[in-house]
């Protein structure tokens, strides 16, 4: 017998349980009329009642939903992805009931395509699930699918709708490591920075000119409000170089800062983007805006060993004097604010002297070449201009 049969046809008992009769209610007969509002609040006020009622309802509504996906019932599915946030918003206080159920239909909706607006839908929906704060959060949660699907939204090259697919994916990316960076229990953002970061970076490709207001003066360091995500959603580049602030905004430890900044090292090596270094600047100066001032020092560190490395590789003058333009940038605006005087100094006085006495020793092996001779001494200019 159908499950959409409330009673029996001989003495009208119900043969469906009450809360698969309350999430069968909300879906209408046409779904342009969208969700029953009447319906729903009984159903929210039914799990709100009964809260060990809530998993079955919960996952129950998951099971229509996959088998509306499967159906290819698009306009359902969307209002699937609506009561399952109204759902979890109401009643977020036991959502580690249902949450698995959650996320479970979210991944199979992700995996069905790049269909915009169901993706739209669920993007939309992981966000207000990240902000949820969950007094006990579930550490053993592995967000690996999402990450890596948001990832290939980040490089999708749809010939329409490019622009679209890469926010939704940097924003997914934004919501998932605003959800768990502050907690020191829950290392999934980090631990996947070696994906998100170079997302973040490849959308900022084309907005190295692009430098907002906020980033160029900033007064304070605080997170981005979200009225400034929401009114440039639409702009990858953008997008991208808010949230690379936000995650710079979370860095705290020195361990967190490398593994965000070793994937940028490497996304410049490996694309060749150190020339020219407007950039590798522009990066770096997003960075330094929103970094903690006492952990500036980390950065200019980091950068230092990466030209040490370009000393055992030849005809690599011109990214070293690259990135010591870079070092010298992140410089001038570290020196005013962390007040690092002592060892600190004294040890980075010493590295770039030693970086200058190799520049000497190479420049007089090629004495012969006046081009590289030239490179060489436009190096040493740099880390003069550093000193």
């Amino acid at each position: 017998m159908s499950e959409y049969i409330n009673n029996c046809f001989c003495c009208g008992h119900y043969l469906v349980p009450r809360y698969k009769r309350l999430v069968n209610n909300i879906f209408p007969q046409n779904p342009e009329h969208g969700l029953d509002k009447n319906n729903l609040e009984r159903l929210r006020f039914y799990a709100l009642v009964k809260p060990e009622k809530l998993d079955k309802s919960f996952r129950y509504m998951s099971q229509k939903i996959a088998r509306y996906l499967r159906h290819r019932n698009r306009p359902y599915v969307i209002l699937g992805i609506k009561a399952m946030d109204d759902t979890m918003k109401s009643c977020y206080e036991q959502l580690n009931t249902f949450v698995d159920d959650y996320l479970e239909t979210l991944r199979l909706i992700l995996n069905e395509g790049n269909d915009l607006e169901l993706i739209e839908h669920v993007v939309a929906s992981f966000e207000s699930f990240c902000e949820i704060r969950e007094e006990a959060p579930n550490y053993q949660r592995n967000y690996q699918f999402f990450v890596s699907r948001f990832t290939q939204l980040c490089y999708n090259n749809d010939e329409v709708n490019k622009t679209k697919f890469r926010c939704l994916g940097l924003r997914g990316h934004h919501a998932l490591f605003r959800k768990t960076a502050n907690d020191e229990l829950q290392n999934d953002a980090w631990k996947h920075m070696d994906q998100i970061v170079p997302s973040i970076i490849f959308n900022m490709k084309n907005g190295e000119q692009i430098q907002s207001q906020r980033s160029t003066t900033p007064t304070t360091i605080a997170s981005p409000e979200d009225v400034v995500i929401e009114t440039i959603k639409e702009d990858s580049s953008s997008l991208a170089a808010v949230i690379l602030r936000d995650l710079f905004c979370r860095t705290h430890s020195n361990n967190n800062i490398s593994i965000c900044i070793q994937p940028i090292l490497i996304e410049l090596d490996k694309y060749g983007k150190w020339i020219p270094c407007d950039f590798p600047k522009y990066i770096f100066s997003q960075i330094m805006n929103s970094i903690k001032y006492h952990n500036s020092y980390v950065i200019i560190d980091l950068l230092l060993n990466h030209l040490e490395k370009y000393f055992d590789i030849g005809d690599r003058t011109n990214i070293k004097t690259s990135i010591m333009n870079v070092i010298h940038d992140s410089l001038v605006f570290a020196a005013p604010n962390t007040g690092v005087v002592g060892s600190t100094m004294l040890g980075g006085i010493t590295r770039l002297l030693e970086c200058l006495k190799k520049s000497f020793q190479i420049a007089s092996r090629r004495s012969r070449t006046p081009s590289k001779d030239q490179n060489e001494q436009q190096f040493q200019t740099a880390v003069i201009n550093v000193i």
